[in-house]
């Protein structure tokens, strides 16, 4: 039970900082092509995180061959398809828009892993409250209209590749640390998007200011950097559909300082959709819990 506590401190600790991720990467993409800011942005979690295996001494975990059929489709789904998605769509849409459509990650999670590879095991709680969420979402989407923008449906699109991506991530974790392997996935990744940018003449012939430096920092240290770790250690313990659900939260975090760094005020239909959302985080942390 203390094991599982962690996590969920883990967790929830993660679901605050990542709150901070489409805000922040969405004044990125108005500076810089979406694939040179991941590009950018993935190194410098490659140097935070090779800084830690470092200091760890745990380069001898880079050689385990067992682990690489596993390490390098994450690093697809997850280190190059899923962020490039998410990247791709703050043009198009709203920080707030990103952080709750993302809440569709539990009802994929739910249907690929639950129902389909039998991966996770989902009690009626799990079930009940991830359903809250979905509708909580729903009430964001499609805001009077059925008519979502770009955006909205690359960030749906993205949110099927998390179930795959994070049960390939728990199978890396068994072979080395968190901080060895997304030093492999930020770092492959980062080189490859890199390489993708200067393909597309997406590389900014300039200097960029000193401002645009420190956020790129902020994204790659804290937000794809400490903020992975504290993630892959909670999944390590409990359900990925349990840690998915809550990190839930975010979306009113996200929603909150956009409104205080981007001045965009929350609509009613966002606020609405929030309340179910709250209502499964609940369901799915009380300590009388039971996983079937």
């Amino acid at each position: 039970m203390h094991k599982e506590r962690t996590s969920e401190l883990f967790i929830f600790s993660e679901a605050f900082l990542w709150a901070f991720y489409p805000i922040v990467s969405s004044i990125l993409v108005l500076a810089f092509s979406p694939v040179f800011a991941l590009a950018v942005s993935t190194l410098a979690a490659a140097v935070f995180f090779g800084t830690v295996v470092a200091l760890q001494k745990r380069w001898h975990e880079l050689f385990i061959k067992q682990a690489w059929k596993y390490l390098i489709p994450m690093i697809l789904l997850m280190g190059i398809l899923l962020y490039g998605l998410l990247f791709f769509s703050l043009q198009y849409t709203t920080p707030g828009n990103v952080s709750i459509i993302s809440l569709m990650e539990v009802f994929f999670t739910m249907v690929l892993l639950g129902a389909v590879t039998k991966h996770e095991t989902l009690s009626r709680v799990t079930i009940i409250g991830g359903a809250l969420m979905v509708i909580g979402a729903f009430f964001v989407i499609f805001q009077g209209s059925l008519k979502p923008n770009p955006g909205d449906m690359l960030v749906l699109l993205a949110m099927a590749v998390p179930p795959f991506g994070n049960l390939m991530t728990k199978k890396v974790r068994s072979y080395m640390s968190a901080a060895t392997l997304m030093f492999a996935r930020s770092t492959i990744a980062g080189i490859f998007l890199l390489f993708l940018a200067w393909v597309l003449g997406d590389i900014p012939n300039t200097m960029p200011s000193w401002g645009m430096i420190g956020l790129i920092a902020l994204n790659g240290f804290v937000l794809l950097g400490f903020s992975k770790i504290l993630w892959i250690e909670g999944i390590h313990r409990i359900q990925i559909s349990k840690a998915i659900s809550l990190s839930s939260i975010n979306p009113a975090i996200t929603l909150f300082f956009a409104f205080v760094i981007l001045h965009q005020r929350p609509t009613l239909f966002q606020v609405l959709g929030l309340v179910p959302i709250m209502a499964g985080v609940w369901l799915l942390t009380r300590r009388n819990l039971v996983t079937e």
